[in-house]
């Protein structure tokens, strides 16, 4: 048993991971309600009306993390289910070496451009439905897994 901590520079948003769904009004039991049945459950299975499928909200893809191709990053110290949601620290931006996501230590050159990295992520989650200006910025998320 071992257990590997990451630690990841990223600029983009810490969000509530069910912001990354949306509720489509349709019972999850897949009944119609049959009409004059009215009550708070499914006349055909018992199951609660108020159980309603959710879907991703456009641009989010569940099988590989990503939202409009921006990771979607757990975070450890956030059992209460926040991801991160935008660029993180990929090989050859901000200094990383590409090594296991290893990041080198980040000054002078390496912090040019990072105005204009943050720009054209913002630009880019603006028009997401999570979006937040006092939720956006350069983030250092942690990691751990056991």
């Amino acid at each position: 048993m071992g257990v590997d901590v990451y630690a990841y520079l990223g600029v983009g948003l810490l969000i509530d991971r069910g912001d990354l769904l949306r509720d489509t009004g349709r019972p999850a039991c897949g009944h119609d309600m049959l009409p004059g049945a009215g009550g708070a459950y499914c006349s055909q299975c018992g199951r609660p009306w108020g159980d309603t499928v959710e879907e991703p909200v456009d641009g989010y893809d569940e099988g590989v993390e990503t939202f409009k191709g921006f990771d979607v990053k757990p975070v450890s110290g956030c059992e209460d289910g926040r991801v991160f949601v935008g660029r993180v620290c990929p090989p050859g931006y901000l200094g990383v070496n590409g090594m296991r996501g290893e990041c080198e230590r980040l000054a002078g050159d390496d912090l040019i451009g990072l105005d204009q990295q943050m720009i054209d992520v913002r630009k880019a989650l603006e028009d997401a439905p999570f979006y937040s200006k006092d939720k956006f910025g350069l983030w250092l998320l942690t990691y751990c897994s056991y």
